[in-house]
């Protein structure tokens, strides 16, 4: 897993002033937690495009969708039901994986492909610049939700993905993590 966002950007949008993130622990571990949480919501992979990727599972329901995680595909390299390599006229590629001409149940599914973005969509750049930075902001107040005092109280919302970051995610949600 490796962040989209460029530590360039983050010293600029945080105004840091040392050169690199190994200078900034908190931020060097919020880059890693908040790409991670950003994948786990879209329940896909998030990043450039990688060249062949496997993905290996046992399939119990009986389905005719295979769906992949590195989005947008590019090319099948080699798809196999219970080790039998699968004809390319038996499936097409649609926009959240394979669509097959017939139903896989109970079976060993393996696929190797490429996917993944050539160009990082902006929305997706953007909501994980926000969240790193939020939580590098906010990371003295972990667990303080409301603190009040003679001068006044101030609230920090707690920790999660911001809703503006849902907001900007939302359209890259894989079909799978919406039922």
């Amino acid at each position: 897993m490796t962040s989209i966002v460029s530590f360039a950007d983050l010293k600029a949008y945080l105004n840091l002033s040392k050169d690199t993130i190994d200078d900034y622990p908190a931020l060097a571990v919020n880059v890693d937690l908040v790409h991670a949480a950003l994948e786990d919501y879209c329940g896909r992979y998030i990043g450039e495009e990688e060249i062949n990727v496997e993905e290996s599972y046992h399939e119990f329901d009986s389905t005719k969708i295979v769906n992949l995680k590195h989005l947008p595909i590019t090319a099948i390299n080699s798809f196999k039901v219970n080790d039998v390599e699968i004809d390319i006229g038996s499936y097409t590629v649609g926009k959240y994986g394979l669509v097959t001409r017939f139903d896989i149940s109970d079976a060993h599914v393996y696929i190797d492909y490429d996917g993944g973005y050539e160009d990082i969509p902006t929305a997706l750049y953007r909501a994980e610049l926000i969240q790193i930075a939020y939580e590098y902001q906010t990371n003295d107040h972990i667990g303080a939700t409301d603190v009040s005092t003679d001068g006044g109280s101030v609230s920090t919302p707690a920790i999660g993905l911001l809703s503006t970051v849902k907001q900007l995610l939302n359209p890259y949600i894989h079909p799978s993590r919406l039922n």
